[in-house]
């Protein structure tokens, strides 16, 4: 059996920025009870925001955890492949615009086309 896929590194709970375009896409909580990581965030961000937990209400963990020793951050790695709502896109990193204008052999990623 090989390893398991790989994901972002994380720093620890809160939201995230993968896109490259400033305005955060997806946020990682220890669970659901505690959204403060993203309090401070306006609440149209809040609400288009991709949440990822890694304990469900139950505190059975989810399908994702975090590889680092302290469980609260490290890369993403799939526990297990049911129920995945992570995109595969997430694992890449979508190019500027401008970027793309000034070197015409630049191409997006997958899933950023």
């Amino acid at each position: 059996m090989g390893a398991r896929p790989q994901g972002i590194y994380i720093h620890g709970y809160g939201a995230y920025d993968v896109t490259g375009d400033g305005i955060p896409d997806v946020a990682i909580f220890h669970d659901a009870g505690d959204l403060s990581p993203i309090a401070h965030l306006p609440a149209e961000v809040q609400a288009k925001i991709e949440k990822e937990f890694l304990y469900d209400a139950n505190n059975n963990r989810t399908s994702i955890c975090l590889n680092g020793d302290d469980g609260k951050s490290g890369f993403m790695e799939f526990v297990t492949s049911e129920n995945r709502k992570w995109e595969e896109k997430f694992y890449y990193v979508s190019i500027p615009e401008q970027q793309l204008l000034l070197n015409p052999n630049l191409k997006q990623p997958p899933g950023w086309e």
